[in-house]
């Protein structure tokens, strides 16, 4: 585990050298832009585990994982919004395996498309799974992430 936290901490310290700034992007009712950070998960302030966009109530709000078992999703996302140009997407599903995770990817992202990106111009750059505790988990094959600039494909690195 310790390896691929370390080439995905690599990954996002790339992409924030070359973008300036690295912002986690997340569904909280709108689309809201919080700090920048090189967190793998985003972990609301107060919160001791991550955070998933939790639809309830009819409104969207970020959501603190309960479970031991929780794994969620989180999006690389390029736009061309010139100032912060790299947006980190929040996963909108708690998942109890990482292997039910890496099978929701495909409809959780039809779900954030559908709902409009918050730019004109937008392209899921990477996919890829955080235990509850903020860990990078592996897809069950040893594959960090998802390279989605050429498809849904796993890519190991």
């Amino acid at each position: 585990m310790a390896k691929n936290t370390s080439n995905m901490r690599k990954l996002i310290l790339i992409l924030f050298l070359f973008s300036s700034v690295l912002n986690a992007q997340v569904i909280d009712g709108a689309w809201v832009e919080t700090a920048a950070d090189l967190n793998i998960g985003h972990i609301v302030s107060g919160d001791t585990y991550i955070s998933w966009n939790e639809f309830t109530g009819g409104v969207w709000q970020l959501s603190e994982s309960t479970n031991v078992t929780d794994f969620i999703i989180y999006y690389m996302l390029w736009t061309n919004d010139v100032n912060n140009p790299i947006k980190k997407i929040v996963g909108q599903q708690a998942y109890s395996s990482r292997s039910n995770a890496r099978d929701g990817m495909l409809k959780e992202l039809g779900n954030i498309e559908s709902q409009g990106l918050p730019s004109s111009e937008a392209y899921f750059m990477y996919a890829y799974i955080v235990q509850r505790n903020g860990d990078l988990e592996d897809d069950g094959d040893g594959n960090t992430y998802v390279d989605m600039r050429t498809g849904l494909n796993f890519n190991a690195n």
